[in-house]
């Protein structure tokens, strides 16, 4: 990065406070995530994230169970 960038993240970060990312940052999650919702929207994706992960669980083994008859249902 340019010194320059650096410095007007420096400056933003010192008005603003750090940043915090409202979605998984890995990326195989965050793909599951903007998939939760539909619309996708920040908010939408964020509650079917919420609801997928208490219900069903986020790992491939467990999507791909999810489509059984005996697995939690959404």
């Amino acid at each position: 990065m340019s010194t320059d960038t650096q410095t007007i993240l420096r400056q933003l970060e010192s008005h603003y406070g750090s940043q915090k990312p409202c979605w998984p940052t890995d990326p195989y999650e965050f793909l599951i995530w903007w998939h939760c919702g539909y619309p996708s929207s920040d908010a939408a994706c964020a509650k079917g994230w919420e609801s997928l992960t208490r219900t069903v669980g986020i790992q491939p083994s467990q999507l791909l169970a999810a489509g059984s008859p005996n697995s939690p249902r959404l």
